[in-house]
């Protein structure tokens, strides 16, 4: 499900993903003022958008797909199940470490040996720098003949300080 979002603008993404997750609450859009958050904070005892961020697992009984973090970011916690683990040859340099951003195996992860892990999407593109501090996105614009290439300036950072656990146990972070 996530996946198929990727390609559309982040307003449209959280858009769509907002209606998916309003409409399997049972919730209506204009009938009452139910939020995203409040929803996906359901049923986690304590976790999620309330109290200490989002820290459920998506093994406990009645965790979301989807949690929001204080920022408004969603993220579905399925998505990094099942990911194979693939091989990139970084290189050191003045920021950190420089990985491959586009040509790696589709639907795969790779540990940069520094505390991040790098998501690729279908496409073997960089979707995610995760650590356990924030999953840092990583945004792509399109050419007029089609080619993908990084937005730059976008440093899009997510669940700053609360990272789902059941993300970093999937990508082998702790």
């Amino acid at each position: 499900m996530g996946l198929s979002y990727n390609s559309l603008p982040a307003w449209e993404k959280a858009a769509l993903i907002g209606k998916e997750v309003l409409t399997a609450s049972g919730a209506s859009i204009g009938r009452d003022k139910t939020s995203i958050a409040s929803i996906v904070g359901k049923g986690k005892g304590g976790a999620g958008t309330q109290g200490g961020g989002p820290k459920a697992t998506t093994n406990a009984p009645n965790t979301p797909r989807f949690i929001t973090d204080s920022a408004v970011n969603t993220i579905d916690l399925d998505y990094t199940k099942g990911l194979r683990e693939t091989n990139v040859t970084v290189t050191g340099a003045r920021g950190g470490v420089q990985y491959p951003l586009q040509g790696q195996t589709p639907d795969s992860y790779a540990n940069l040996g520094n505390g991040h892990v790098v998501v690729y999407g279908p496409e073997g593109r960089a979707l995610y720098n995760v650590s356990s501090s924030r999953i840092k996105v990583v945004e792509w614009n399109q050419a007029p003949n089609g080619t993908y290439f990084p937005k730059k300036g976008s440093d899009t950072k997510a669940f700053e300080g609360n990272v789902p656990q059941s993300v970093l146990d999937s990508l082998g972070l702790k």
